[in-house]
C-alpha cells in the first residue's frame, strides 16, 4: 500500500514473505508532454505486477516545466495536471523550476513581486510534494505550499523515506533575480541529515530524487563503471554518503543516462524530454525489513521510434517532436495509452497549436545541428542573429545551454524556433573592454557548462606552460587589444553571470538592460536575412572554428 499524499493505486495488503518496491524514475521532461499518455501505460503495466507483491513509487528528478509552448503557456500547469493523473509520488525541484519567476508577466525585479510565485503555484497545484532539502530561504528551511525537504511513505508494507535535492550549480543555471534571497547547501550533508532522521523513524529504504547527474556510455552491466564520468556530480555525491544510508538515487540535470550501482547505491537517469524512464526494483524481507535484492534496469524507451538513445544527451537535443509514438509489450502486456493522461495532454497541445504552427516565412534547406559542449552551426547562427539585433554591435554571445533543439530543415514554424530558444531571456547590451571578452572565452573553454558561441570575433587558445592564453582576432585578422572597447549583445541570463560566463561586470558595463525577448528579437533578425538560410558550413567550418583550441573542454594545460 502507498500512503502519505501518493496517488498511485494501492496494493492489497497481504502477508508476503518478501515485498518488492519498484521505483520508476523520470527526469528533465522540460515540458515535452506529448508521450506521457504512453508512459502512463508502462507505469500501469508495472503497477499490475506489483499489486501481487509490493508497490510502485513514481519519482521525478526535476526540470519538469521549462521548454515547450504547451507547458510554458501555463507556466508548467499542464505538466502538473498530467503528473497528477499519472499518480506521481514526489518530484525534485530542478534549476529550471525557478525560471518562470513571479506568476504571469511580472518580472522578478519588480518591487513587491514574488520571485518564486509561479513555482509556488505549481507546487500548490500538485497532488504530490515537491522535495528540496538543500535550498534555504533567509537561512531557514523554505516554507512554501506543498514543498518539503523529505517525506515518508508506506509502500508494499514497507516504510520508505524520500529526499529531494538540486545541483549545487543551481544559482548559476537559472535567472539570478529568481533565485535571489535563497542559499544552497552541499548535497551530501543535506541528504545525510534527512536520511538519518528517516532511518530513525523506521524507513527501511531511502530514495533520493536529485536534480544532479552524470552519464555512462554503456548501461549493460550496472557494476561496470568504466564508461561513466567518475567526476560527475552524482557520482561524487554517492561516494560521499555513508555506506548503506541511501539505497536508490533518481538523478537528472545532465540529460544523459545512468543505470548503475555506485558505492552501493542504485542510480538511474534516463536522458530527457520524456523519451525514456528508469527503474529500480528493491526486494525486502517483510519480517526483518532487510534488503535482499536490488535490480537496476536499463532506461526504457517510451516510443519505439525514439530508440536512438544518444538524442537524449545534451549534445544532441531531440528536435523531432512530431514523431508518432509506437509502444511495445512491457511486463507481458501491450502498452496502452491512458485516456485520463491523454485528455490533459491533448488539451494543452490543442491550445498551443495555432501559435506553434505559425509560419516564419524562412526556409532552411538543411537542418542545423547544435551542441551543448562544442562549437556548432546553429550556435554560431544564433550568435550572429543576436549581434544583428543591435546595428553596430561588435560581438554577439549565445550559450549552449540556452539552445534546446536542433533547427530542422524545411519551412520553419514559430514552434520550432520556440523549442530551440524556450527561455524568456531578454537581450542586454554591454560596453566592455576586450580583456573582459577574452576572459569570458577563457571561462567557457575551461568550463564543462554549455559552450559560448560568439559572433564578430574569433578566438585562438593555446597553452603557455600551464596557462591557457586567449588571443582575440577581428574580422580582418588583426589582434584585438585588451583595452579596445567592444559593444556586446547577449542575454540577461549571461550578463548576470549565468553559467559563470562573464563573471562580475565592470562598473557601467550595462548600457541597455531593457532589450526585447531574445527569442522574439532573433526571429525578427532571422526574417531580415531573407527567405532562405545559408547551409551549415557558412556558420561553422571545423577547419576554421571561431573558437580554436586543442582537445576538449574543459581545456587543461599540462
Amino acid at each position: 500500500m502507498v500512503s502519505h499524499r501518493s496517488h498511485a493505486p494501492a496494493a492489497h495488503p497481504r502477508a508476503f514473505a518478501t515485498s518488492t518496491v519498484t521505483i520508476v524514475g523520470t527526469n528533465d521532461l522540460h515540458g515535452h508532454i506529448d508521450h506521457l499518455p504512453e508512459f502512463a501505460g508502462y507505469v500501469n503495466n508495472i503497477r499490475k505486477i506489483r499489486a501481487k507483491d509490493g508497490a510502485v513509487l513514481l519519482i521525478d528528478a526535476g526540470d519538469m516545466f521549462q521548454g515547450t509552448l504547451e507547458s510554458n503557456q501555463g507556466e508548467g500547469a499542464p505538466v502538473v495536471d498530467a503528473y497528477n493523473a499519472l499518480g506521481y509520488t514526489a518530484a525534485a525541484i530542478g534549476n529550471h523550476e525557478f525560471d518562470y519567476g513571479p506568476v504571469g508577466d511580472t518580472d522578478a525585479r519588480t518591487p513587491g513581486s514574488d520571485a518564486r510565485g509561479a513555482l509556488k503555484a505549481r507546487a500548490a497545484q500538485a497532488k504530490f510534494p515537491f522535495l528540496n532539502a538543500n535550498v534555504t530561504e533567509a537561512a531557514a528551511s523554505i516554507a512554501w505550499p506543498n514543498v518539503r525537504a523529505s517525506m515518508m511513505v508506506q509502500a508494499g508494507g514497507i516504510h520508505i523515506g524520500i529526499i529531494g535535492v538540486t545541483s549545487i550549480d543551481t544559482p548559476h543555471t537559472t535567472a539570478k533575480a529568481n533565485f535571489a534571497g535563497l542559499s544552497i547547501s552541499p548535497l551530501a550533508e543535506s541528504i545525510s541529515e534527512q536520511a538519518r532522521a528517516l532511518r530513525k523513524n523506521g524507513a527501511a529504504i531511502i530514495v533520493v530524487t536529485a536534480h544532479a547527474g552524470g552519464g555512462c556510455k554503456s548501461r549493460e552491466d550496472p557494476l561496470a563503471l568504466g564508461s561513466c564520468d567518475s567526476q560527475a556530480e552524482i557520482f561524487k555525491l554517492a561516494e560521499r554518503l555513508d555506506v548503506g544510508l541511501v539505497d536508490v538515487i533518481v538523478a537528472g540535470h545532465t540529460h544523459q543516462a545512468i543505470a548503475h550501482k555506485v558505492a552501493g547505491i542504485a542510480i538511474i537517469e534516463s536522458f530527457a524530454r520524456g523519451q525514456a524512464f528508469g527503474r529500480v526494483d528493491v526486494t525486502l524481507n517483510t519480517q526483518t525489513k532487510a534488503v535482499t535484492l536490488v535490480r537496476v534496469h536499463k532506461p526504457q524507451s517510451i516510443c519505439e521510434r525514439q530508440k536512438d538513445e544518444g538524442k537524449g544527451d545534451r549534445s544532441e537535443p531531440d528536435g523531432e517532436r512530431e514523431k508518432a509514438c509506437v509502444t511495445s509489450v512491457y511486463e507481458g502486456e501491450k502498452v496502452e495509452r491512458v485516456s485520463a493522461v491523454a485528455a490533459v495532454v491533448d488539451e494543452a497541445i490543442a491550445k498551443a497549436a495555432e501559435k506553434r504552427n505559425e509560419p516564419l516565412g524562412v526556409r532552411a534547406p538543411e537542418g542545423l545541428k547544435t551542441s551543448y559542449a562544442s562549437e556548432s552551426p546553429l550556435g554560431n547562427l544564433l550568435a550572429d542573429l543576436i549581434r544583428d539585433t543591435r546595428p553596430g554591435a561588435d560581438v554577439g554571445v549565445m550559450n549552449g545551454g540556452g539552445i534546446r533543439s536542433h533547427l530542422p530543415s524545411g519551412n520553419l514554424l514559430y514552434g520550432q524556433l520556440y523549442e530551440i530558444m524556450p527561455f524568456d531571456n531578454r537581450l542586454v547590451t554591454l560596453k566592455l573592454p576586450a580583456r573582459a571578452v577574452r576572459k569570458m572565452v577563457l571561462r567557457t573553454l575551461k568550463s564543462s557548462r554549455g559552450i559560448a558561441s560568439i559572433s564578430g570575433l574569433e578566438a585562438m587558445a593555446k597553452c603557455s606552460g600551464n596557462t591557457l592564453d586567449i588571443t582575440l582576432l577581428a574580422p580582418n585578422g588583426s589582434v584585438v587589444q585588451d583595452d579596445a572597447m567592444l559593444t556586446v549583445v547577449t542575454s540577461d541570463f549571461l550578463a548576470e553571470d549565468g553559467d559563470g560566463m562573464f563573471g562580475k561586470l565592470p562598473d557601467g558595463a550595462v548600457i541597455d538592460d531593457q532589450g526585447p525577448l531574445q527569442r522574439e528579437a532573433v526571429i525578427v533578425a532571422l526574417k531580415k536575412r531573407g527567405t532562405e538560410l545559408a547551409p551549415g558550413k557558412t556558420y561553422f567550418d571545423p577547419k576554421h572554428p571561431r573558437l580554436a583550441f586543442k582537445g576538449k573542454r574543459p581545456v587543461q594545460c599540462p
